[in-house]
């Protein structure tokens, strides 16, 4: 990910930030993967899952054009 992807997703502008409360006021719990970035993302709020062995993964091959 770039630098602009990250600072997007670190520090959102304020007039996005307001629409994403309101498009996703519903979601009431968010699951995000990461290779490098925890320490970013556990600053706003996004820690270890609560029961880890209750989750799966369904992972397709990527169809490249």
């Amino acid at each position: 990910m770039g630098d602009s992807a990250r600072l997007y997703f670190t520090e959102p502008c304020p007039r996005r930030k307001d629409a994403m409360k309101r498009n996703y006021r519903d979601v009431y719990s968010w699951l995000l993967g990461t290779r490098d970035a925890h320490s970013v993302y556990r600053n706003v709020g996004f820690g270890p899952l609560s029961n880890p062995e209750n989750m799966m993964m369904l992972k397709k091959e990527k169809i490249r054009p």
